[in-house]
């Protein structure tokens, strides 16, 4: 998370140093970023010199802060960029004590979806699989039972000033979805975990080629081929354990009656476990040759996990 640090903070204002001392070191390991203005560096730079005179790297640290600042602050202003939280003296300790938490995705099953997400990750910003090595960001496991939301406001509740939980909901009714906005995203109560249904029907239809030719079926090739003949929208839609018997009828009509024949099951549970072994390296072109809809919404995903972070 983007932070925004006040000068009182860097004051008696706060009687716990070593909550100032917890808060600095987050971003000295880049677990959250701090662009401070040259005169709030030197306050803090003055406070620490006062408060910990024999850490003496903090002087460098800041310096390069500053000069960080000067170079990114037309990335701070973008209008996709997320907010800074404003770090003030009264709200340090608890925000010390939220950004020291892991932050939490929700997903159906943490195996498959989980695997997935870190495909994604390696993929496309590979900072967001170091924060899952290093415990930032954890995936936890809902089911299917309907747990989600009881999950996300126990997740929630861990947090006392700002949440960083998101919730990835399967689009069980294949309804259209669209990018949230800045707005929308700013509107969000600050307490409220972040959601994200997927465009596509769930994370099976979100599989590359170099995954599905993993698939032990005996007709794997052919429904791999079947699948892709079909327009980019209707890949999305069809339901890949179970075929046709559970996807919509527009999508047999489109098969000829071969792909009708092949794909009357789909894969039942003949795909990867997890959908995405650790030893497949997949890479932005695996993902973007499903369609520049998946890329767009794959990078909107990841804007979003960003403000959780």
């Amino acid at each position: 998370m983007l932070l925004e640090i006040e000068d009182g903070v860097f004051s008696d204002q706060v009687a716990d140093v070593m909550t100032v001392l917890k808060l600095l070191e987050f971003t000295m390991e880049r677990r959250h970023d701090w662009l401070p203005e040259p005169s709030t560096a030197e306050t803090a730079r003055r406070y620490l010199e006062a408060k910990a005179p024999g850490l003496a790297s903090w002087s460098e640290y800041l310096f390069t802060a500053a000069t960080a600042s000067a170079w990114t602050s037309t990335d701070r202003l973008s209008e996709n960029a997320s907010p800074p939280v404003t770090v003030t003296a009264a709200n340090v300790a608890d925000l010390v004590g939220d950004l020291g938490l892991p932050a939490v995705i929700i997903v159906e099953n943490a195996r498959n979806d989980g695997s997935l997400l870190k495909a994604v990750f390696g993929a496309y910003d590979r900072q967001l699989l170091e924060a899952l090595e290093k415990h930032w960001l954890r995936i936890d496991h809902s089911g299917g039972g309907g747990d989600q939301p009881w999950l996300a406001d126990e997740a929630a509740k861990r947090f006392q000033h700002v949440c960083r939980v998101m919730v990835l909901k399967d689009n069980d009714k294949r309804l259209p979805q669209q990018a949230t906005t800045p707005a929308e995203l700013a509107s969000r109560a600050a307490k409220e975990p972040l959601i994200h249904i997927w465009w596509r029907h769930e994370v099976e239809n979100y599989l590359p080629d170099a995954v599905l030719e993993l698939s032990p079926h005996e007709h794997a090739d052919q429904l791999l081929r079947h699948l892709r003949s079909l327009p980019t929208e209707q890949q999305g839609w069809i339901d890949m354990k179970y075929g046709l018997a559970k996807s919509p009828k527009s999508i047999s009509d489109a098969f000829s009656p071969e792909g009708r024949r092949i794909w009357d099951s789909g894969y039942r549970k003949q795909l990867p476990k997890p959908l995405v072994p650790d030893d497949l390296t997949l890479t932005l072109d695996d993902f973007r040759a499903l369609g520049e809809e998946v890329h767009d919404e794959l990078l909107h995903l990841l804007d979003k996990i960003k403000r959780v972070l």
